[in-house]
């Protein structure tokens, strides 16, 4: 079990992640916007202008930087006063590395459209990852929330600015509201989970977590915090198959690594056999084969739940492992899980299809049909 002390580090740890800018999908920090406005400043903006500040966001996120910067400027020639060309070249030179000039042309673009929601946004997420200006970073995403409430990466960065700033109700609210648009909004279960393990409610934050991880299967972090909030509770397998997830997705994730062999620990061996694969699992954690014979081991001694643990592994790390899933079901089944087994079930029997696993897949079959349509169907 870690110390509080250890516990805050995490929460360091958790919320760098978390602000991260620029990430494709789900960031929370900087944004491009699409740049395909036709908002007129004294005149109507002129589709030059706007085809290339459109190019300019293409490049940006394509990390051309040099492509983007000469649209942009091409964007300006046409219409000097447009701001979405000001706010695309303000995020050209914060990629580089240059924090005075993209403040200067944000707040330029700003200075042409005060109502611009995504400069106002981009502005607020420099002020609060670069400068640590949070009280001024707050009232930029409130403002940008205030042209356009349903704007989801301000509303993000709101909660996460609270959350710098220890107004963890606020916070929440904020991150509520964000389920409230979409429930599926990665960063905003990231929050939740982020405030429940600062008041130390390590169901609560085991609960957002593992929505997390459902929702947004490709991120590692949500897979190593719900490893990390099962430790805080104890439960020592459901934390190795979190740290598990997370090296599956992240094989240099070194904080995963390490804990991982905090979990095995926790585990404890049951004999030597068991102890050589658990060491052997510490050296390559990625390897399904591994996790598959551990979990068959499991299962042998009626360790039910472990072995669980150990075929979700499998499957995690290689979806398409289909005895995996076949013993998933059986274990299901076992536990009168009637959805799991149907779920496991027909993963594998699609998975099979013509292969010669016959006895597995008419157990299957009739085991789905039975609790579909009742015995004798």
């Amino acid at each position: 079990m870690r110390s509080g002390s250890f516990v805050r580090r995490q929460i360091a740890a958790l919320v760098r992640f978390y602000s991260r800018p620029v990430r494709v999908a789900g960031t929370i920090a900087l944004f491009l916007m699409p740049a395909a406005c036709a908002f007129c400043v004294e005149h109507t903006i002129p589709p030059q202008a706007v085809d290339n500040a459109t190019w300019c966001a293409k490049y940006v996120n394509n990390g051309d930087l040099d492509q983007a910067e000469a649209r942009a400027k091409l964007a300006i020639e046409f219409s000097p006063k447009y701001a979405e060309a000001w706010n695309c070249r303000g995020l050209v030179e914060y990629r580089r590395g240059h924090l005075d000039l993209a403040i200067d042309y944000i707040k330029r673009a700003l200075a042409y459209k005060n109502d611009f929601a995504e400069a106002l946004n981009n502005l607020g997420a420099i002020l609060m990852n670069e400068r640590r200006e949070y009280p001024q970073a707050e009232n930029l995403f409130r403002s940008a929330l205030q042209v356009d409430p349903g704007y989801p990466n301000a509303r993000i960065n709101l909660g996460l600015v609270l959350l710098y700033q220890d107004k963890g109700n606020e916070a929440r609210d904020q991150y509520l509201r964000c389920l409230e648009l979409d429930p599926n909004t990665c960063d905003c279960r990231m929050g939740l989970g982020v405030l429940a393990l600062k008041a130390k409610d390590f169901g609560e934050a085991c609960a957002q977590f593992e929505k997390h991880t459902q929702i947004c299967p490709d991120i590692a972090e949500g897979f190593y915090n719900l490893g990390f909030c099962q430790m805080q509770r104890g439960r020592c397998q459901e934390a190795y198959s979190g740290f598990v997830g997370a090296l599956a997705l992240k094989p240099d994730y070194l904080e995963a690594r390490k804990n991982l062999t905090a979990a095995m620990d926790c585990l404890g061996r049951q004999d030597a056999a068991a102890q050589r694969l658990l060491d052997k699992i510490k050296e390559d954690p990625g390897n399904p084969e591994l996790h598959f014979k551990l979990g068959s081991m499991w299962e042998d001694k009626q360790e039910y739940e472990k072995a669980r643990g150990e075929f979700t592994s499998v499957v995690k790390l290689k979806a398409d492992y289909k005895v995996a899933y076949y013993r998933l079901a059986r274990l299901a089944d076992r536990n009168l899980d009637r959805d799991d087994t149907v779920r496991f079930c027909q993963k594998f029997v699609d998975l099979v299809r013509d292969e010669p696993l016959a006895a597995e897949k008419a157990w299957c079959t009739s085991r789905v049909r039975e609790l579909q349509f009742g015995p004798g169907q």
